[in-house]
């Protein structure tokens, strides 16, 4: 419509979990999970018409290389390619912008990957910190904690 905006609300992620298998030092096997969420107001006039909220779920199978690795810090790529499961739930509002009730539901599996360029970890031997800059399901630049078991 026409003059309709949106404004975000509530939003998480993308929120990622990774799990790789070493077959050698410079080659890892595994996958990646990620899901992300966010809630928005579609208002028309500035009257709200409806409350949007999007889930997204994401597998990917991965392979990471590890292109310099040393006892407390390494440099590695990665890419992954897999499928995402995404529901929108779209509700309808009366005109005081009040939830009525009355929603459409849609469901889409899509394609989706993640091509991570250069990646930096450090730390010690067990727990390191990291930094990615890439494209993709993840995000162009991302960074978290590695757990290694």
């Amino acid at each position: 419509m026409f003059g309709e905006k949106h404004e975000t609300k509530h939003r998480i992620g993308p929120v990622g979990l990774e799990y790789y298998y070493h077959t050698s030092p410079l080659i890892g096997v595994g996958a990646i999970a990620v899901f992300a969420t966010s809630k928005q107001d579609c208002l028309y006039k500035d009257t709200k018409i409806s409350v949007i909220t999007k889930s997204f779920y994401t597998v990917m199978p991965s392979i990471k290389f590890n292109w310099l690795r040393k006892k407390h810090w390494g440099l590695y790529s990665k890419v992954a390619a897999g499928a995402t499961y995404a529901r929108f739930n779209d509700e309808n509002c009366d005109d005081n912008g009040k939830k009525t009730g009355e929603n459409a539901v849609s469901k889409d599996l899509l394609f989706n990957f993640q091509a991570s360029l250069i990646g930096v970890e450090a730390g010690s031997t067990h727990l390191r910190g990291f930094a990615e800059f890439g494209v993709g399901e993840q995000g162009l630049a991302l960074a978290g904690l590695r757990f290694k078991f």
